[in-house]
């Protein structure tokens, strides 16, 4: 009984909408911090990678690239430091295939390709994280043998 006094006197001195308000609008600053930080993660992460890439192209095949700071299009380099320049250019393609889903979703209005995009996306990630593991393992075992060819050279 006594609880139900402390809330209706808490309930006299705010009114519902206030509260509503005040929580809305906290939860709006709170959205555009969260956005602002993703902002910047996921700019610094580009950033390191396309310079991951651009090292490792230049090691390799002996030429920088500026196309290792386009986004969707670096993903051709990363095949093509993970093996060859045909896995560069199929992952290329890879990439593109929920672009032409939404292209078709928007066309003939499918629904059902929706689901087709979500599936897409997961496998690509995990595609791309892979070949990423590719791409480090091939760069490091280069520098290993560039390392080793330098100290037979000195030798």
């Amino acid at each position: 009984m006594k609880l139900f006094q402390v809330l209706s006197n808490i309930s006299i001195l705010y009114s519902v909408d206030s509260i509503i308000d005040s929580a809305y609008s906290v939860g709006i600053v709170l959205l555009i911090i969260l956005a602002i930080f993703a902002f910047i993660s996921l700019t610094a992460i580009h950033i390191i990678y396309s310079i991951f890439l651009n090292k490792a192209h230049k090691l390799l095949y002996k030429e920088e690239t500026i196309i290792s700071w386009i986004p969707l299009i670096n993903f051709y380099i990363t095949g093509k430091i993970a093996h060859n320049k045909k896995l560069g250019i199929i992952t290329l393609l890879i990439e593109l295939i929920p672009v032409l889903l939404i292209v078709i979703i928007k066309i003939t209005d499918i629904k059902i390709l929706a689901l087709l995009v979500s599936i897409s996306i997961r496998f690509i990630l995990i595609y791309i994280l892979i070949i990423t593991i590719f791409a480090f393992i091939n760069y490091d075992n280069y520098k290993k043998e560039e390392r080793i060819n330098n100290k037979k050279r000195v030798k």
